[in-house]
């Protein structure tokens, strides 16, 4: 159980960290809902180095589906958990859904099926 708890706060953080991939994707969506595909360029927004637990995050998609994409690792799970956050726009305010690989023991709330 403590294992658990332990492996799920190294996912949160990388969660934590997400959150300035989802307010620049937020932003450059609310401004230009008509990018067919984000991009570090076009949104502003670059991860560029590994963290202890997270290997990348990637941006992906169009404006009206996003995908952030964050790849974990060394949290003690086997295999790390990928979080995929999806944004959708609805009437210039973006909505974020997150899933994951990973067993819900694992994972925070907010990525559990």
């Amino acid at each position: 159980v403590w294992g658990d708890y332990m492996i799920r706060s190294k996912v949160s953080e990388a969660l934590n960290v997400s959150n300035a991939a989802k307010t620049a994707v937020s932003s450059t969506c609310q401004e230009d809902p008509l990018i067919s595909a984000l991009t570090p360029q076009n949104s502003g927004y670059s991860f560029t180095a590994p963290t202890q637990y997270i290997a990348d995050i990637n941006l992906s998609g169009p404006c009206t589906r996003s995908v952030i994409t964050v790849v974990t690792q060394s949290t003690g799970a086997s295999p790390d958990p990928i979080l995929t956050i999806t944004g959708t726009l609805d009437n210039g305010h973006m909505r974020f859904v997150c899933v994951s690989s990973g067993p819900n023991k694992h994972l925070p709330k907010t990525c559990r099926s």
